[in-house]
């Protein structure tokens, strides 16, 4: 959906029976360019002949938080407790807003539930939203709040060094709140959520959603401990092997040790796992199959980002009935773009380039069986 359609669609939600000439008028354009955005929107199904009757098209909801990114690139090693020569850039961001903006980049229909305050970073989460067409409208619009900020310190290769996240804003999101949304969440696909929410509302949304389908990211070490109790009530399970490593109880140390953490999570009721593993790749986990897939070879620009990019691409294997292992090709393929541009989010992603980069590289490496090799 491109924007503009995405604004008339809002129109006639707001009134459906609004005329070509007043949405012309309020949007500022001709009559004859409302047709063929009219026309458009009910060849995708949209909105329904005359009388504008709006179509619900099938979504994803992510759940979670959407930021402001402020992320400092050293151009030297990291001398701590001390200043460091390098540059900054703000950018939108937040794991939530992350997911789902890859996810419509990807041609995925995607709603975000994210919290959002009413000052001038609000403001830039918002329209940049709409630009993408990232529908928010079920999100929390707080007033006297200020938005969530995440700052970033990658080192001289382009990686992590520190964050700091400041996301308290996603406490407001309680438990009540969530039960205003539970027709929203049980009529997606598949729901996606981030440990931004707190654990209560984490343990409310699955709980009250018994049927749906989620994904759940673990996000940090220290937030993925939200995550508990939730682990018999989700699909699948991103996290990194720290994350892991409090989840399951298990150090990982070695490819064995992740079979154990993962044939954990199995026993819980989860049915695919995906444990990132930075430069040795990601460790994927269902009924029938246990493989390490290998990262692809690119130039790392940012890393930031590359998490929630993997998630996406998991999110499209799933919705399109994909098995655990074609879900981590499509999760690594998306997450080799993001790190390869200096926004947390390849603005150059989409579904044709996927697919595309996955018909030219159906034998990714990868090792068929575990062993003790050290992490």
């Amino acid at each position: 959906m491109t924007k503009r359609e995405a604004e008339i669609l809002e129109k006639i939600r707001q009134n459906p029976m609004i005329s070509q000439k007043d949405l012309a008028e309020e949007l500022g354009i001709v009559r004859s360019s409302v047709g063929v955005h009219l026309s458009n929107l009910i060849k995708k199904g949209y909105i329904k002949g005359k009388g504008y009757i709006v179509n619900e098209a099938p979504y994803v909801c992510v759940i979670g938080g959407a930021s402001i990114g402020l992320t400092g690139f050293s151009r030297h090693k990291i001398k701590y407790r001390d200043s460091n020569l390098g540059s900054l850039q703000v950018s939108m961001t937040g794991v939530g807003r992350n997911i789902a903006e890859n996810l419509v980049r990807l041609g995925i229909n995607t709603k975000l539930i994210c919290p959002i305050g009413d000052d001038i970073y609000g403001r830039q989460i918002r329209d940049s939203c709409a630009d993408l067409a990232i529908d928010i409208r079920d999100s929390l619009f707080l007033k006297n709040k200020a938005s969530a900020v995440y700052m970033a310190i990658m080192d001289e290769e382009n990686d992590l060094a520190l964050g700091l996240s400041a996301m308290d804003i996603c406490e407001e999101m309680d438990i009540l709140f969530f039960r205003k949304k539970e027709e929203v969440i049980k009529n997606a696909r598949l729901a996606v959520l981030d440990t931004n929410i707190s654990e209560s509302a984490l343990n409310s949304i699955v709980q009250s959603n018994p049927e749906q389908q989620f994904l759940l990211d673990t996000v940090s070490s220290i937030k993925s401990l939200r995550a508990k109790n939730l682990l018999p009530y989700v699909t699948a399970l991103k996290s990194n092997k720290y994350e892991a490593e409090l989840l399951s109880g298990i150090k990982i140390a070695t490819e064995k040790d992740l079979e154990k953490a993962g044939r954990i999570f199995l026993n819980k009721g989860i049915k695919k796992v995906f444990i990132t593993l930075g430069k040795m790749g990601v460790y994927c986990l269902d009924q029938r199959m246990e493989k390490i897939i290998r990262p692809l070879a690119v130039n790392v620009v940012n890393s930031n980002g590359a998490g929630d990019a993997f998630a996406a691409g998991v999110v499209y294997g799933m919705i399109n009935n994909q098995d655990v292992e074609q879900c981590t090709k499509l999760g690594i393929i998306s997450s080799s773009y993001a790190i390869t541009h200096h926004l947390p989010v390849n603005p150059e992603i989409n579904e044709q380039k996927l697919q595309q980069y996955l018909a030219n590289h159906k034998t990714l490496v990868f090792s068929d069986t575990l062993n003790n090799t050290t992490l």
